[in-house]
C-alpha cells in the first residue's frame, strides 16, 4: 500500500517517489545541495532531468513505507485508513498532483493529464474524488478523509 502526502522539497532524499502537477511519477535519483536551493536529478521510463527547487517549495511524496503494516491493520483488526484531507484549493500543480496521486494510488483509478473529467483543473479531479467516495461499492483503498477533505 502507498499513501501521498504534500511535503517540501527539503524533505526529499535520493530513493523518493514524487509526482508532478500532471499525475506522472518521478524516481529522484540524486540529491544535490547548494544553498538556498536544492537540485535533484529526477527520471521515470527512459527520462531523466534536472530539476532545482527551494527547501520550502511544495511536493507531492508517494509514501511507499506504509504497505504491510496497514494492510495487516485493515485486514485483521478491520480497521479504516483515515487519509490527512484534501485541500480545497488554489487550482495550482501541486495541488492536481496531490489529487492525482490519492486517486492514483488510494482509489486506484487512472487519472492522465486532459481537460475532462479525469484530469485537469482542480474542480473535475475533485468532482472525480467525489464521485469515487459516493460509489455504491467503493473501488480502491478503504480509508475516510479527516474534516476537510
Amino acid at each position: 500500500m502507498k499513501t501521498v502526502h504534500e511535503v517540501t522539497w527539503g524533505d526529499i532524499d535520493a530513493g523518493a517517489l514524487v509526482v508532478d502537477g500532471t499525475g506522472q511519477h518521478w524516481r529522484v535519483t540524486q540529491k544535490r545541495v547548494k544553498l538556498p536551493e536544492i537540485a535533484f536529478l529526477i527520471g521515470h521510463d527512459d527520462v531523466a532531468q534536472w530539476v532545482v527547487r527551494g527547501y520550502s517549495d511544495p511536493v507531492v511524496l508517494v509514501d511507499e513505507t506504509a504497505g504491510r503494516a496497514v494492510e495487516t491493520v485493515m485486514s485483521v483488526l478491520g480497521g479504516v485508513l483515515n487519509v490527512e484531507p484534501l485541500p480545497n484549493g488554489p487550482d495550482k500543480p501541486n495541488i492536481r498532483a496531490l489529487y492525482r496521486a490519492h486517486l492514483f494510488h488510494i482509489h486506484q483509478l487512472s487519472v492522465p493529464p486532459s481537460s475532462d473529467v479525469t484530469g485537469g483543473t482542480l474542480a473535475e479531479l475533485q468532482k472525480l474524488h467525489a464521485i469515487a467516495h459516493a460509489g455504491l461499492e467503493p473501488g480502491g483503498i478503504p480509508h475516510t478523509h479527516s474534516l476537510g477533505g
